[in-house]
């Protein structure tokens, strides 16, 4: 009970999120708005990356293994979601500052890549 409550609250914050996210974007231009729309920005595509993956990796699990996922496991789609929501935040930074080149994304996927095996491993302990 408690997983379908948190749930619906990562569906109601990527709603929200998107809802934001676009609003900046279109309404209230980030270029002319000064340091706080990019924050405004980066944190609602943060958040929105975060929990469409959630939701997206959470329905994966639950197709690939056929059964519901435990609380165990959705400590592990919230990190890797965490995780891809911060790897999108940062490429589109540093598309922004126009630095963003192959061997950066490359880096950057591998970087998050070997933080999520180090949690993996710690867990196995």
């Amino acid at each position: 009970m408690y997983l379908q409550k948190y749930l619906y609250g990562v569906h109601f914050l990527a709603v929200l999120s998107a809802i934001i996210l676009l609003g900046t974007i279109f309404m209230y231009s980030p270029a002319r708005g000064g340091m706080w729309s990019y924050v405004l920005l980066y944190g609602s595509l943060f958040v929105c990356a975060s929990s469409l993956s959630m939701m997206s990796l959470l329905t994966l699990w639950q197709r690939l293994a056929q059964t519901q996922a435990s609380h165990e496991d959705f400590v592990i789609i919230e990190r890797q979601g965490v995780l891809v929501g911060v790897l999108i935040t940062a490429l589109v930074l540093l598309q922004q500052f126009s630095i963003l080149f192959w061997w950066n994304t490359i880096i950057l996927t591998c970087s998050i890549l070997v933080f999520e095996l180090y949690f993996i491993t710690r867990d196995k302990d």
